[in-house]
C-alpha cells in the first residue's frame, strides 16, 4: 500500500472526511486529496502531527515509498604509492 493509500486508511479509520482531516492539519481539502492520490506529500511538520495524533509510525506511512537499496558492490580504490599506480609523485 502506497503512502496515499495508507494516509486515506488512517483518515477513514478515524471517521474523518477529507475536509475534517484538512481542518485539523490546517490545510485545504485539495491538499489532502493530492496527498491521498499520490501527487504530493505533506510537509514534515504535518507528517509528524499525523503520526502523533493518530498513533501511526512514519515507517508505517512510508513503508513502500523508500526504494530498496540494491546490493551493489563498489570497487575500492587501489592502494599503494603513486608510482605503483602508474602516477608521477609530486613529492
Amino acid at each position: 500500500m502506497a503512502f496515499g493509500d495508507r494516509l486515506a486508511a488512517v483518515r477513514r479509520g478515524n471517521g474523518l472526511t477529507q475536509e475534517q482531516f484538512a481542518e485539523q492539519l490546517q490545510v485545504s481539502r485539495q491538499a489532502v486529496s493530492k496527498w491521498e492520490s499520490g501527487r504530493g506529500y505533506p510537509e514534515m511538520e504535518k507528517i509528524l502531527y499525523i503520526c502523533n495524533r493518530y498513533q501511526v509510525s512514519i515507517a508505517d506511512l512510508f513503508a513502500e515509498e523508500a526504494p530498496v537499496p540494491a546490493a551493489a558492490v563498489v570497487k575500492a580504490p587501489e592502494t599503494g604509492s603513486a608510482e605503483e599506480n602508474g602516477q608521477q609523485s609530486l613529492f
